[in-house]
């Protein structure tokens, strides 16, 4: 990337996009409030942030089916080495593709629950591979819901900004991802009394939590759960909040049962404090076996508060989440920190990123219904507190601190704010049907699928993102296949690379560094055929596909990228001494250009590009069988745009 190039993204990563579109349904309540003025400011206009984590439901499980966004409409899943994609998985007696857990016509809204443990989290993962979900967790992994399975949370993604690379923080259950919510670690280094891996309902952690953090700078906090709260507030693991008496702070504000009335009553009063936490009872936890449209009632009943007092939901930014996938499948490799990393591994594996977990920003700043494709986990929640209270977590590894954002990117602070129309579908009565479909129809199961799922189609607002990546692959005389990595941008991009033929096949996991490049080199076996892959944020990808012995004959390509001038165009050079025919197939445009180049020349083509997506690869004209192959895809970042439609 030139110098220029590099300028221009660090001035567009600082601006603000501009308003998004009309503002979505919002709950009935919010219908009576007046046209807003518009407003600028920044994060100071944030007073309260209300966290509520969920159970155990992963991305493509709940929005696989959404338009505009990394679900079942994915161009470039992973390829699997045994041939087929990510999406199928391999099966005893074949492919298992993802199934509906139909609401209707099954007891899908209560599916059994599904291993979601380390250990299972490792096989299905398969060391980056994405390989073994039916081994490891069974068929009902692979269970999906639509639209019209959960019309709540769809309207929800519709209205406010959805973050589709929002991962869990381990690959693992539920307690040790509750710990990074409320910690920032769940002490891989064994530091403290960790790690943490699994689930222990007998903990006694002393380590410093942050909410003792914000009560030692004076900022308000609470956790507001009932007398049932599943186990799910991680406070009650740590000693400090276990001996903690009566009318103490801890005790108080971390331990203290209450009803569901006392969050309401807060907020009516404008007592909330600076930070929530919610935790739901068992029934209403979108738990495997809790309905997530009776989970959505609850969602609804908090909102609803929010919205019959304008005062207090024009200063609070509310983030709905889940703590862990629940063994639930989703197609999309976890960014993973390279081995050896500090705080990032245990017993020889790596922690994480967990899988993909539904994540949407509620707030009168996320309107419009806009993706956020900025990788984030369990950590960005503290780190975006960070920025509100100013009370910094100093557990959060550097690595996460690199690679994971701080959520401001959700958010347009300089967007005016405008009605709030109803709209959003009435939840009392899907948690009516839900429970009659748990007490009366047959379990979903997988049936005689062959593909995926309809996925609706449409594209949406996408949130700038700090990244600048690219991948090129070179071939040199002894034969050897190097992946040469850069990234201009101003935020770390992680990347898997995956081995499907000819080389090593083990994934690599590399994190290249703002303004940084890395090198990856592969020595392909004795009939030199190879062919890589390489993943990234927002849907970045390459594909190289040669042949090591024989790349003397084969063509040059390289791609050029200016965000600035808003181009991509490709150079194919031909280093032989002969004519060659290549063909270059844009799937953006839907044009393919076949060209012959003269012996020794270099030839180059415009890249179509669409809402600033690219999409094109280079092959060799009139090859039966793909011997060489490069493609690239992604996206030009840094700037307000769409998600590329589906």
């Amino acid at each position: 990337m030139t110098e220029r190039t590099r300028r221009w993204f660090l001035q567009q990563s600082a601006l603000r996009g501009a308003g998004l579109a009309a503002l979505a349904a919002l709950p009935p309540s919010l219908a009576c409030q007046a046209q807003k003025t518009a407003r600028r400011g920044d994060l100071s206009q944030v007073a309260h942030v209300v966290i509520f984590m969920q159970e155990n439901r992963s991305f493509d499980q709940y929005f696989g089916t959404l338009s505009g966004v990394r679900g079942f409409a994915d161009r470039h899943p992973l390829s699997l080495a045994a041939g087929g994609n990510v999406f199928a998985q391999p099966g005893k007696a074949g492919p298992v593709w993802p199934f509906r857990l139909n609401s209707t016509t099954t007891s899908g809204q209560c599916v059994a629950d599904v291993n979601h443990d380390w250990f299972t989290g490792l096989t299905a993962r398969d060391d980056g591979r994405m390989d073994d979900w039916i081994n490891a967790k069974g068929l009902n992994a692979l269970g999906y819901y639509n639209r019209q399975d959960i019309p709540f949370h769809h309207a929800l993604a519709d209205a406010f900004t959805l973050c589709d690379h929002s991962f869990c923080s381990v690959n693992t259950s539920t307690n040790p991802n509750r710990l990074y919510l409320w910690t920032g670690t769940s002490d891989a280094a064994g530091k403290f009394e960790g790690p943490v891996m699994t689930n222990d309902d007998k903990a006694r952690y002393t380590w410093t939590t942050y909410p003792e953090r914000l009560q030692a700078a004076g900022v308000s906090w609470r956790v507001y759960q009932e007398q049932d709260n599943f186990d799910d507030n991680a406070l009650a693991w740590f000693a400090q909040y276990q001996d903690a008496p009566v009318g103490s702070p801890l005790y108080e504000n971390g331990m203290k049962r209450r009803t569901r009335q006392a969050f309401l009553d807060d907020v009516a009063n404008d007592t909330l404090p600076t930070v929530s936490w919610l935790i739901a009872p068992a029934d209403l936890s979108e738990h495997a076996k809790s309905a997530p449209n009776k989970g959505a009632d609850l969602t609804s009943v908090y909102l609803d508060a929010l919205a019959k007092n304008p005062a207090v939901w024009e200063k609070t930014v509310f983030i709905y989440t889940m703590d862990e996938n629940g063994g639930f499948f989703d197609h999309v490799p976890s960014p993973t920190a390279p081995p050896d990393t500090p705080d990032e591994y245990s017993l020889n594996m790596p922690v994480g990123l967990g899988i993909r977990v539904p994540t949407i920003v509620i707030s009168p700043f996320s309107t419009g219904g806009a993706v956020c494709s900025e990788v984030f986990d369990h950590t960005s929640i503290l780190r975006f507190l960070e920025k509100v209270t100013g009370v910094q977590e100093p557990n959060i590894s550097a690595w996460r601190r690199a690679v994971c954002g701080d959520m401001l990117a959700t958010l347009d602070l300089d967007a005016s704010l405008g009605a709030f129309p109803a709209g959003l579908p009435a939840t009392a009565p899907l948690a009516t049907a839900a429970d009659a479909a748990c007490a009366t129809l047959p379990a979903a199961a997988p049936g005689a699928e062959t593909g995926l799922p309809a996925v609706e189609s449409g594209s949406r607002p996408l949130r700038p993102l700090p990244y600048l990546p690219d991948a090129e692959c070179t071939v040199d005389g002894n034969g050897n296949v190097t992946l040469a990595l850069a990234n201009a941008g101003t935020a770390a991009f992680p990347v898997d690379i995956h081995g499907l033929a000819g080389v090593d096949d083990l994934p690599r996991f590399v994190t290249v560094a703002p303004g940084g490049t890395a090198k990856e080199s592969y020595a392909p076996g004795a009939d030199g055929a190879f062919a890589i892959e390489v993943h990234g944020v927002n849907s970045f990808f390459r594909r190289f596909v040669g042949n090591a012995l024989t790349s003397g004959g084969d063509p040059r390509p390289t791609l050029a990228l200016d965000p600035l001038a808003e181009t991509a165009q490709i150079a194919v050079a031909n280093p032989t001494a002969a004519p060659l025919t290549v063909q270059v197939v844009d799937a953006v445009s839907g044009k393919t250009a076949t060209q012959t180049l003269p012996a020794s020349a270099t030839q180059t083509f415009a890249v179509a590009l669409q809402d600033r997506w690219y999409d094109v690869a280079v092959r060799v004209d009139g090859q039966t069988a793909e011997r060489f192959s490069w493609t690239w895809a992604g996206h030009l970042e840094g700037t307000v745009s769409r998600t590329r439609a589906t």
